[in-house]
């Protein structure tokens, strides 16, 4: 039994899609080279113990776990950070307070004819500052 040739060509061939789908990051690219380079010493050795084909299989399942797990927040991000861009208030939309009463005081301005001057707002006698 044989499994480090299966095993580290699957590793080579999963590391090089996530390459080629992340845009080559040269950790990816290193990532390849280490798993092709183990898979040949593996074929140039041909180790066929027991207890090391078993060994490479736990650890190649970790791996495979780990890779997916990596995989699962990668693509929990994308989807998030969409769904936070859809949900995203328009800048027109949001309401600003200070505008409010600014608003409001050329409302007063309007209704008084006057140029009102209080904090109060009112538009009778007793509020108006001249």
């Amino acid at each position: 039994m044989n499994l480090g040739k299966v095993i580290f060509c699957a590793l080579t061939i999963l590391s090089l899609v996530l390459a080629l789908l992340q845009g080559l990051p040269p950790i990816r690219i290193l990532e390849t080279v280490f798993w092709a380079s183990l898979a040949v010493l593996w074929a140039a050795k041909d180790w066929k113990t027991v207890w090391l084909n078993y060994t490479l299989l736990a650890v190649a399942a970790i791996v495979l776990l780990g890779e997916g797990y990596l995989v699962g927040i990668a693509v929990g991000r994308q989807q998030s950070f969409k769904g936070a861009v859809s949900r995203r208030p328009s800048p027109n939309s949001a309401k600003n307070p200070i505008d409010d009463l600014l608003n409001q005081y050329d409302e007063m301005e309007k209704v008084c004819g006057h140029k009102v001057k209080t904090v109060e707002g009112g538009c009778g006698e007793e509020n108006r500052a001249y």
